[in-house]
């Protein structure tokens, strides 16, 4: 049965055990879940077998067995008379040798990632996989019923619909849990429920649906540790490698904590301490580091080579200090050390001065920000009474209480190669800090202390020593994450609902209660003004801690509410507290580039503190989180470092997946002008180049044309779509693909961007729009050589230059909308030369800086729409040159200044 349209729900999510209570966790250090063929290993009645967690799994052509041992319990098709297929080769093999008896030993049996049930029910396959715990797809045919699935359960000692709409398989070996699907398609929650039809016997149904559109499954959590040991442990913050290693940085109090000595007990009060995990969840190094005095982690960066920066401070004088490898007294103070990637503290740079005060306990000196530029060089930001020795560039010393620093340090930490002090009479602290290609710094913080004082953020023109801009945000402290986005500049801070305006399109507009609310901020990143701010917070209090942006350009942020109605959506891994009113649980929110809302949910278990501390996203841009927790059921994976809580309060650390390493995915920065190979906004008509992961046929396939000559929109099972609208399809092939942005962005700030391949959509990317995008082709690379043909139909190039006063042609595309309008797909094939499509915004041709005279500017003849020719006279005072800069200027924007032709 062909099967290009489908309806796929994640139906089961197999997890035997006592209590289930809390959010759906998978474990992905386990060994996953392979699917042998029965060779004669196994009952004859089983067509496959498979090893799962506290059971061995029999497929037989019409029911699924449970082999517990001594017990069986089955789910049951009906009368299935499809076929029962390996999918998904793997490459692992399965061998016996059992007993002396040649007959039953078996060699190199094959395994399979997934078992297809073909016609399990009319129209219906049910697909078996290790997600990495067992879990089956029932997918839908266009047009099959699905009031013809009923599942029946046989074998369990009690089969329950619970409140929140799952089924409990009762068992005395444990609960099975067979969770209720939530099915979302194109950003919209499909309602389903499981039924009762008759004694042991449940069905599906489905509220109304597009049955020519896939669905979205929720996301899960793929793996979660507690991390701690005897005493307690705090987060500070969380880096990521470009190798998708992750760095977690804590204090701790502790003995015990994973990954250190048993006997190795903290050198003082409170220590640093470091965990390197690979990206597979596997535990790389645990570095303790600290003298006899107190110590405080703040900032992490990690670097491509897995190196770690940490900016910290220390109350011991015998802080350890590798000989020679050292900026600095050995006094208390501020700074920052660097771990090489197997652990080892390679450096260290501190300023002395009192983190504390011995009278008040206010904190004097703090290292809050820490950041790596471009050329690894690392910066600072924080709080300070002054520095002795240190005069600043923008300002020389402390304006009065404690004012903002700002530092850039080498990579080596052996010398401070910019300092400055920043602050007025009161008192300001800088908790983040980044800075941008062209050399901005950016700071985000907070005056006063407490919620009693206001969030801002700063940019600094350091070659200039000038503040650019100073925008307060809100009252209610804050400015804890900062993100800088090309033109924009997001913050996330807390606010008491004072000084704060929400703009139209927020996600609240109103202050939800409590104390505080967590906010979210992006603003111009040229001149500061606000373009988004909205309110994240129900009745209780909300608070905004950490602030990263994934791959697609999505921000997650990270935090703690006590609030019982904070907003979730309806894919949330975890929709209510898990504790008592009142008490504080962590959230995560993902927010994408437009400002509306993807995901949200609580995470946390029963204990009365659950704190949601720093952020990071792996290479697919799933959430990293990390943060602290009393509570003893923490819903962690059963792969996890750390599987009981040791001590009061313990660090946890979990990854949200809404991505997995076998999904269609794209980018933000895989989608490139197809001519200037520039990423950046997107405009009608546009054609763009894409690279997306695990996503198109094997062999290039190039476009087709539709009965009317349109370009095709669906070609070798791909489409891209554009706010669901399909794009023509210049080519197809894995991992890379070629389209036209509909016109019918238009106008519009962003567009959301799908590819799907064979049925299936990769995650949504809110890309900006702009009006136009002018790119010319080039013979390779988007740089050099410029596609032109001379006047004599030979080809330019060095050897063949275009004579002053000839006649070129040349490409490009990204004129923005047209008169007369576009219309995608279209070939341009026209009997008057008037109904061509022009470029509507105003255009402009220089050839080695000099004005050329265009004859010509519309869609290339017989090509489609959204290719541009432009024919044009070489001027008489372009100097001769065999790399002449050819520029093509629309609506005010100019292509490349790279691009060139040869002048003779």
């Amino acid at each position: 049965m062909t099967k290009h349209l489908l309806l796929v729900l994640t139906c089961l999510a197999f997890v035997p055990h006592i209590d289930a209570a809390g959010p759906e966790f998978k474990r992905v250090t386990a060994s996953p879940i392979l699917f042998e063929p029965n060779l004669g290993q196994t009952t004859p009645m089983a067509l496959f077998v498979a090893q799962a967690r506290g059971f061995r799994l029999l497929l037989e052509q019409d029911a699924v067995v449970f082999d517990f041992g001594h017990r069986h319990a089955a789910i049951e098709f009906g009368r299935n008379r499809g076929s029962v297929l390996g999918e998904s080769p793997a490459q692992a093999v399965r061998n016996f040798r059992k007993g002396s008896d040649p007959r039953y030993w078996f060699d190199a049996i094959p395994t399979f990632e997934k078992v297809r049930y073909r016609d399990a029910f009319p129209g219906v396959d049910a697909v078996f996989y290790g997600n990495p715990g067992l879990e089956f797809d029932l997918a839908l045919a266009a047009g099959a019923d699905p009031r013809s699935i009923e599942l029946h359960y046989s074998g369990f000692d009690s089969i329950k619909i619970e409140s929140d709409g799952g089924i409990a398989l009762q068992m005395a070996q444990g609960v099975i849990r067979q969770h209720l699907p939530v099915v979302i398609q194109d950003g919209r929650r499909i309602h389903a429920r499981y039924v009762r039809r008759r004694r042991g016997t449940i069905g599906l149904e489905i509220a109304n649906y597009d049955k020519a559109r896939p669905l979205v499954i929720d996301p899960k959590i793929s793996y979660a540790t507690y991390l701690g040991g005897s005493g307690n442990e705090t987060p500070s913050s969380l880096a990521v490698d470009s190798s998708g290693n992750y760095y977690l940085a804590a204090v701790t109090n502790s003995t015990g904590y994973p990954g250190l000595p048993a006997s190795q007990a903290p050198a003082g009060d409170v220590d640093i301490v470091v965990s390197k995990f690979n990206a597979n969840n596997s535990l790389v190094y645990t570095t303790l580091i600290g003298g006899s005095a107190a110590e405080a982690a703040y900032s992490a960066a990690a670097d491509s080579d897995g190196n770690l920066y940490l900016s910290f401070a220390t109350g011991s004088s015998n802080f350890p200090r590798p000989a020679g490898l050292s900026l600095g007294g050995i006094g208390t103070g501020i700074g920052a050390l660097k771990l090489s990637p197997s652990g080892v503290l390679i450096s260290v740079s501190t300023w002395a001065g009192a983190v504390n005060d011995p009278a008040t306990g206010q904190v004097n000196n703090a290292a809050y920000g820490l950041a790596l530029d471009s050329s690894r060089n690392v910066w600072i930001t924080g709080t300070t009474l002054g520095f002795p020795g240190q005069a600043g560039a923008i300002q020389p010393g402390v304006g009065g209480g404690r004012d903002v620093f700002v530092a850039r340090l080498n990579n080596a930490l052996s010398q401070v190669t910019y300092f400055s002090y920043i602050g007025g009479a009161a008192d300001e602290n800088g908790n983040a800090i980044a800075v941008d290609p062209a050399g901005g710094v950016y700071i985000s913080g907070n005056t006063g202390f407490g919620i009693s004082g206001n969030a801002f953020l700063l940019k600094l023109d350091l070659s200039n020593n000038k503040v650019i801009y100073n925008k307060m945000l809100t009252a209610g402290g804050g400015g804890f994450g900062l993100v800088v986005d090309a033109a924009d500049v997001w913050v996330c801070a807390n606010s008491t609902g004072s000084g704060f305006t929400a703009t139209q399109d927020a996600i609240q507009k109103a202050f939800g209660g409590g104390l505080t609310d967590a906010a979210l901020f992006r603003l111009n990143a040229a001149d500061g003004q606000i373009r988004y701010a909205t309110y994240l917070g129900g009745s209780g209090n909300e608070f905004a801690n950490a602030l990263v942006q994934d791959i697609y350009g999505n921000l997650i942020v990270f935090g703690n509410s006590s609030s019982a109605n904070f907003q979730v959506t309806a894919d949330a891994v975890q929709k209510k507290p898990g504790n008592p009113s009142g008490s504080t649980t962590g959230f995560l929110a993902e927010v994408d580039p437009a400002g509306g809302l993807l995901y949200a949910s609580y995470l946390g278990g029963s204990g009365t503190i659950d704190i949601g501390l720093a952020a990071g996203v792996d290479r697919l841009g799933n959430p990293i989180v990390a943060g602290s927790t009393t509570s003893t059921d923490f819903p962690v994976t059963a792969g996890a470092v750390q599987t009981r809580i040791a001590g009061g309060q313990d660090a946890y650390i979990g990854r949200v997946e809404f991505v997995s390493a076998t999904d269609a995915y794209l980018p933000r920065i895989a989608i490139q002008n197809a001519a200037s190979f520039r990423p950046g906004a997107v405009a009608p008509g546009e054609i763009i180049t894409i690279y997306p992961s695990n996503a198109g046929p094997a062999q290039i396939v190039t476009a087709t044309l539709t009965p009317d000559r349109h370009i095709a929109t669906l070609l070798a099972g791909t489409r891209v779509l554009f706010d669901d609208n399909p794009a023509p399809i210049v080519y197809t092939v894995a991992g890379q693909m070629s389209v036209v942005v509909p016109y019918g962005v238009q106008k519009k700030p962003f567009t959301r961007l799908i590819v799907e391949y064979n049925g299936v959509k990769s995650r949504p990317i809110t890309v900006p729009v702009a009006d136009v995008a002018p790119g010319v082709f080039t013979i390779a690379g988007g740089a050099g050589q410029a596609v032109v043909l001379n006047q004599d139909s030979s080809v330019n190039s060095p050897g063949t230059p275009a004579d002053r006063q000839s006649i070129i042609v040349f490409f490009a595309t990204g004129e923005g909308q047209t008169l007369p309008p576009g219309e995608d797909g279209r070939l341009n094939e026209f009997q008057r030369l008037q109904d061509f499509p022009q470029p509507e915004a105003t255009f402009s041709v220089t050839i080695g800086g000099q004005t050329a005279e265009i004859l010509y500017a519309g869609g290339a003849p017989g090509y489609l729409a959204g290719l541009m020719q432009l024919n044009v006279r070489v001027p008489q005072g372009t100097q001769p040159s065999p790399a002449a800069p050819l520029v093509f200027t629309v609506g005010g924007v100019s292509s490349p200044a790279s691009v060139t032709m040869a002048v003779r």
